[in-house]
């Protein structure tokens, strides 16, 4: 079964401030789109094996998220029935937790 993927509004707006970061470090747009169409590509990966994605813990909490790496971001994603959701795409070196848990509460 492949699942249907959706970005949460907020996830969206990560994506359109990475691709902001992205070119302003790089001031390519080619590369810059080669970069997002490899994030895409990535969590588009999950649609068939959603599982796949690595666990979530924090605080020695399993939580539901699960998340995939690419290159210096991380994106979260839970599984709802028969979707995934995107939740946030988050520089790796952020504190990402924090901002998870603060924008998911």
């Amino acid at each position: 079964m492949s699942y249907k993927i959706t970005f949460s509004d907020v996830a969206k707006t990560d994506l359109l401030k990475l691709t902001d970061d992205i070119y302003n470090l790089c001031l390519d747009k080619s590369t810059t789109t080669e970069y997002v169409k490899g994030l895409i590509a990535k969590i588009n990966s999950k649609k068939d094996f959603p599982q796949s994605g690595i666990p979530l813990q924090f605080e020695n909490i399993i939580t539901d998220y699960r998340y995939v790496i690419y290159k210096s971001y991380l994106v979260f994603y839970k599984i709802e029935e028969e979707k995934i959701v995107v939740h946030r795409i988050l520089f790796a070196r952020s504190d990402y937790c924090k901002n998870l848990f603060i924008q998911d509460n």
